[in-house]
């Protein structure tokens, strides 16, 4: 392909909603290739999600540990969440920052917006949305929604100067966290 061309666009003929759950929807679309040929492609259409990077004043990074049942295992990850229905992505941020963790930016500092990825192009439109707070401090008891207090939310703080090597070493593997944390540090060099 030379460097005016472009990929072509699929074509979809049908599309349905075999499972339309609130916690996972998927549609099946049924998609004429550029070539003619038609295959059947699922979708997964997933709330798009924040996820907070927040320091507090002695430049530590807020983390939580929590059981993830896609993966069946405890992850170290960033706080964040699904955007609720009419809700910004700053405040979804802000939001999960104060139910997971206790901890929201200081009056007059909004959160800093790093930028959307797309989680998984291939298989979902769903966007995540990276946000930087500086300074935090803990305001509350952390309130966890219900399927995270079922098996508990566990906050850690590390030195920021920590978390690239975290990074390399598999610490934090959850694709939301990593990006998020790849933009913050980058943000801050």
């Amino acid at each position: 392909m030379s460097g005016g061309e472009r990929p072509a666009r699929w074509r979809v003929r049908a599309s349905s909603h075999p499972l339309d759950d609130r916690w996972c929807r998927v549609r099946r679309d049924e998609v004429v290739l550029p070539d003619g040929s038609e295959i059947d492609y699922f979708v997964y259409e997933e709330s798009d999600v924040s996820v907070v990077f927040a320091t507090t004043p002695d430049d530590e990074v807020l983390l939580v540990r929590q059981y993830k049942h896609g993966v069946a295992e405890v992850t170290l990850e960033l706080p964040g969440g699904l955007i609720d229905a009419g809700e910004t992505p700053e405040e979804a941020a802000a939001r999960e920052l104060l139910e997971e963790t206790g901890y929201a930016a200081p009056e007059g500092s909004p959160l800093r917006a790093l930028g959307w990825t797309y989680a998984d192009s291939s298989k979902s439109p769903q966007r995540v949305f990276s946000f930087a707070a500086t300074g935090v401090r803990r305001v509350a008891e952390p309130r966890p929604d219900a399927n995270e207090a079922v098996s508990g939310v566990f906050l850690e703080r590390r030195p920021v100067a920590e978390v690239a090597a975290m990074l390399d070493a598999g610490e934090i593997v959850a694709q939301a966290s990593v990006v998020t944390a790849l933009k913050a540090l980058r943000s801050v060099a």
